[in-house]
């Protein structure tokens, strides 16, 4: 694990296309600004672990006599990114 010490504005880059960006420092919080590809997922550890449950849960689950197997599909795999309420449109978080 790299540890680094950044200030508000300040990047960091991972490769040659995802660079994360300090846009706020407060009292136990700092808020990150992702920039990645598209086809990069970027999503909270909170939100990939809550889908994973369900997941988990839904396979579990019986399927009832009106639905068919073949009808039913778990997610495995986040394809996109979470996305935030900001001001910015389509933010990804």
């Amino acid at each position: 694990m790299l540890i680094v010490a950044r200030r508000k504005g300040q990047r960091i880059r991972i490769g040659e296309n995802i660079e994360v960006v300090v846009t706020e420092v407060s009292r136990g919080e700092v808020r990150l600004g992702i920039v990645a590809p598209k086809h990069v997922a970027v999503v909270r550890e909170e939100m990939q672990r809550a889908v994973e449950e369900a997941n988990r849960a839904s396979a579990a689950s019986t399927l009832s006599d009106e639905v068919e197997k073949s009808e039913v599909r778990v997610v495995t795999e986040l394809g996109v990114g979470a996305f935030s309420s900001s001001s910015t449109a389509g933010t990804r978080s």
